[in-house]
């Protein structure tokens, strides 16, 4: 599991799988989920808010 964090109010769960069907992510892979997680960490909790409104993100509590 890819979890993108800033240890205190903000947790992205940016991507899972299973080992048995991968054991380890690509370079590019890693270079796009760093990408994926510096951006969403970036966002404003009203950006955010939007993206849960419309049904880009999901939150789970």
């Amino acid at each position: 599991m890819i979890v993108a964090a800033n240890l205190q109010d903000r947790w992205v769960f940016v991507h899972c799988f299973l080992k048995k069907d991968q054991d380890e992510l690509a370079p590019d892979e890693v270079i796009a989920f760093k990408e994926f997680a510096r951006v969403y960490m970036g966002l404003s909790g009203e950006a955010l808010q939007t993206a849960v409104e419309r049904g880009i993100l999901e939150e789970i509590l």
